[in-house]
């Protein structure tokens, strides 16, 4: 977004919410979004620990790193669990309160026994 913005390239390729904050900061010249560019959301699911045979039941009870709250990970997120017959807020403890760009190395450091991480 930064480098179509700043008129260095004339495409870029981002989640919708980038679209949605330059048009929220009252930019004249917002930029489009063309929905469904991929088929895949990007984003995957890391356990600490090695588990055979994974069931999106196995994230019951365990403390996940999301991303922002709102932020396409973290919506994608609540997402699947929900189709798996997982409540977000009860059946799990979601922790948002980290960094994007900080949540690998919180991970890695021992916080959480899952993460969400982007391509």
């Amino acid at each position: 977004m930064t480098a179509v913005l700043a008129n260095q390239c004339d495409i870029g390729f981002a989640g919708p919410e980038a679209s949605i904050y330059v048009y929220n900061e009252g930019k004249e010249d917002y930029t489009q979004v063309f929905a469904q560019m991929t088929k895949k959301d990007g984003s995957f699911l890391v356990a600490r620990n090695q588990i055979e045979n994974f069931s999106w039941q196995d994230v019951k009870g365990k403390m996940v790193i999301p991303g922002r709250k709102g932020g396409v990970p973290y919506m994608t997120l609540e997402y699947v669990l929900k189709k798996n017959g997982i409540d977000p807020q009860k059946d799990t403890t979601l922790d948002d309160s980290i960094k994007f760009d900080l949540m690998a190395g919180a991970f890695a450091s021992g916080n959480a026994d899952y993460v969400t991480l982007f391509e």
